[in-house]
């Protein structure tokens, strides 16, 4: 008799190929699959948050709050089942760091910096509530208390525009990654500055001055006053750089340098580990360390001043202390309206 099939040599062949070929083609598949089911939660997140903005424009409910709090409780009210996270506590709501594409390679971002609108890039002055909903996604956002009015009878008209936010459409599950599974709303701007820990200093430092130094008028209303106590005394109303690198440091989730702090910098520049420099005091004949300044990002900027976060001598001067390469550094008293003095961030 004739038999007719096939060898088992020839079905562990076809099986072997079989198997290469969906090793080859299942991970494109899921990734294709998994990017059109975040495709749908967005879309399902957008459309279930312009329907409660709506209806809450249409009830008059846009407009009239203070701060993000105040809007919060209301906003609540029209997203079923929606949980507020814990004050302060942001990872409540989002994964404690996300990713965030930049050219070849992703940078990541730590949640626990987002606090309050400026580190959205939107300064309303307001803090940033976080929400999670029952899906799975989840909020951080803020309220722009400056809102105008949204005629509700538009049927074009944005009813989102009053907030700010960061969104994730699954909450906490991988990838965590900008423009894939996490999206922002109305100007919100991500951005990882350059920071740098130095274990000598015990000090992290942002990577570059600011240069010049951000101008800021602390007597203008605008609630300025918070990066200048003083700057409602300040009958000029004047430019004020040292408040302005106060604001930007703080921008950034850091801080301008304190005096001591510029102290321990001038005490590690200039090798006087065995003799501290004091907050207060000039000194010279000293033997600048080119190999440090270099290390900490001051190579370009010798014979600078650099602001403190002391207040001066009176109502118009700000702080700083001057790194040499004569061997000098010296406690100054800078006035806040000129632009010359430069600020480094730490952290």
């Amino acid at each position: 008799m004739n038999y007719k099939g096939f060898t088992l040599a020839e079905v562990l062949i076809t099986l072997a190929i079989i198997g290469i070929v969906a090793t080859l083609t299942l991970p494109a598949l899921i990734e294709n699959h998994n990017q059109k089911a975040l495709a749908t939660a967005k879309n399902v997140f957008l459309r279930r948050l312009q329907e409660a903005t709506k209806q809450m424009n249409a009830d008059g409910k846009m407009q009239g709050y203070s701060s993000t709090e105040e809007f919060a409780s209301a906003f609540k009210g029209y997203m079923k089942n929606m949980q507020i996270c814990k004050k302060g506590n942001t990872e409540m709501c989002f994964a404690a760091q996300i990713k965030i594409p930049t050219g070849e390679k992703n940078e990541t971002f730590d949640i626990e910096e987002l606090q309050t609108a400026k580190n959205f890039k939107k300064d309303y002055n307001t803090n940033i509530i976080g929400y999670s909903l029952p899906n799975g996604a989840s909020m951080l956002l803020t309220y722009d208390p400056s809102c105008s009015y949204i005629d509700p009878f538009d049927s074009n008209a944005d009813t989102t525009k009053c907030i700010s936010m960061l969104y994730d459409v699954n909450g906490k599950k991988r990838p965590n990654e900008q423009g894939k599974d996490i999206f922002t709303l109305n100007g919100v701007q991500l951005s990882v500055p350059c920071k740098k820990k130095h274990e000598a200093l015990n000090l992290t430092l942002a990577c570059e001055d600011i240069k010049p130094v951000p101008m800021l008028n602390t007597c203008d209303g605008s609630g300025n006053e918070k990066y200048d106590t003083r700057g409602s005394r300040n009958s000029s109303c004047h430019e004020n750089y040292w408040a302005g690198a106060k604001k930007a440091c703080e921008d950034i989730g850091m801080h301008l340098t304190t005096s001591q702090e510029l102290a321990t910098i001038a005490t590690y520049l200039y090798n006087q580990e065995d003799s501290p420099i004091s907050v207060n005091e000039n000194r010279e004949n000293l033997q600048l360390d080119y190999e440090r300044l270099n290390e900490l990002s001051f190579y370009e900027n010798v014979n600078e001043s650099y602001w403190s976060s002391s207040y001066g001598v009176s109502t118009i001067y700000g702080t700083s202390r001057r790194f040499s390469d004569d061997g000098t550094t010296v406690w100054n008293a800078s006035w806040v309206g000129g632009n010359t003095t430069r600020a480094r961030c730490v952290k």
